[in-house]
């Protein structure tokens, strides 16, 4: 929904005979008859603020715009909402609490009461903007994906126009050990049984990623190989290269699904801008025009 605020702000320049309407106070703008709420507009700027970064007095201009871009995000939504309940589709409440538990899950226990508390906003407003974001998902997923399709062409086509950002960098497992006993480390290098032993943790990664004094020791080694044994922090420590993968670039057959997803979601996009252009141009808008004013600064 990048290119949504530019969609919107096109159809609300050719609605100038709508925004002078009376709307009821503390409303916004009117869509279909549907009523969007001043009170809804600052929730879902809240919701968005840590995000944004929204200075502690920020110019009139610079509030206007914001409030311009959420109206838009609102309108979407309300326009969502309809074209599902005219398909007799509407978010499930188990989906709107699965997606709400995993949001808290990725929080944490304090953290998302934390992000209500720094934000202003309440707990079912939120629950709201979520169900709204579920109608636009439900909308692309179930209403506008059925009719897309992506061919084995496109999907060859992309793969050889980007063949250089598929490829798959170099790749170094490295295990790091440490212990306060230098015999220790010295034996574990010996064994070489380099993953199975609590002194040892071990990662795949890129070789410009392992940090000093490590990456030049372990670009010494052979696959097998143990560094010197380092005396750094009150341990002893030293690195093993388990294997490394040189840079190459995926057959077509190993990455047909990511194309295709990639691609896929890209038509979504396209379908759903395609999709508000034409709702928006058949629907009746009417926007305060203190949101919209030409001579705004």
């Amino acid at each position: 929904m990048s290119r949504l605020p530019v969609l919107l702000f096109l159809a609300f320049a050719l609605l100038c005979s709508c925004r002078e309407a009376a709307l009821p106070p503390g409303t916004v703008a009117s869509v279909n008859g549907e009523l969007i709420s001043l009170h809804s507009l600052q929730a879902l700027l809240d919701s968005r603020s840590v995000d944004l970064g929204i200075p502690a007095r920020p110019s009139v201009a610079e509030m206007r715009e914001r409030y311009r871009h959420a109206l838009s995000i609102l309108i979407a939504h309300a326009l969502a909402r309809q074209e599902l309940a005219s398909r007799g589709i509407d978010p499930d409440e188990k989906d709107v609490d699965e997606a709400i538990a995993r949001i808290r899950e990725d929080f944490g226990p304090d953290s998302l009461q934390d992000y209500f508390a720094e934000t202003f906003l309440r707990e079912d407003e939120w629950r709201q903007l979520m169900r709204d974001h579920l109608a636009v998902n439900i909308l692309m997923e179930r209403v506008l994906e059925p009719g897309l399709k992506v061919s084995l062409d496109e999907v060859r086509k992309y793969y050889e126009e980007h063949k250089q950002s598929l490829s798959v960098p170099e790749i170094a497992r490295i295990c790091h050990a440490a212990a306060k006993d230098r015999d220790e480390v010295a034996a574990w290098c010996e064994k070489a049984e380099f993953e199975n032993s609590p002194l040892a943790q071990c990662v795949d990664i890129s070789p410009d990623s392992i940090p000093e004094p490590w990456a030049s020791e372990a670009k010494k080694l052979r696959p097998g190989e143990c560094g010197r044994i380092i005396g750094q922090e009150g341990q002893w420590r030293t690195v093993a290269l388990l294997r490394k993968d040189g840079a190459r670039e995926p057959r077509l057959s190993e990455i047909y699904g990511l194309i295709e997803a990639r691609l896929l979601e890209e038509k979504k996009l396209e379908a759903f801008d395609s999709w508000l252009a034409q709702k928006l141009g058949a629907s009746r808008v009417l926007v305060n025009p203190e949101l919209f004013s030409a001579n705004a600064s």
